[in-house]
């Protein structure tokens, strides 16, 4: 149940952040224990505690794409074939997949031509 004050796409978007939060945190435990790395290790290689480490992994809090694009580096895994694995990951629940395409679809319109002309008048200033 939604609360009173919330849109319905803006709660699913909330949603959606918390989903992704914790598939990007539970992608990345699993890249650390397949390494045999603990999270105090990593922690000490990237200079947080163990416990914001457990904050990303839990999806308790939103990694920075510095902080991820680092253990990214560290585990070799690009940032696309880790993106695309998220990706894979939401797309199999129904809701995820929902909010996606209209994520999709809303960013599709900024090739619009006629949206894109709107800047035209910002060029030669």
């Amino acid at each position: 149940m939604q609360p009173d004050n919330c849109h319905a796409l803006s709660c699913q978007h909330q949603v959606f952040k918390k989903e992704l939060h914790a598939v990007i945190g539970q992608e990345i435990k699993i890249l650390r224990k397949s390494k045999g790395i603990t999270g105090h290790e990593l922690g000490s290689i990237i200079q947080l505690s163990q416990q914001q480490i457990s904050r990303y992994e839990n999806g308790d809090s939103a990694i920075p794409l510095d902080t991820l694009i680092l253990i990214l580096r560290i585990f070799n895994i690009s940032p696309e074939k880790f993106i695309h694995r998220v990706l894979f990951i939401l797309n199999r629940d129904p809701d995820s997949k929902k909010l996606l395409s209209h994520m999709s679809n809303h960013l599709n319109s900024y090739t619009d031509s006629s949206y894109l002309g709107t800047f035209e008048q910002y060029k030669h200033n």
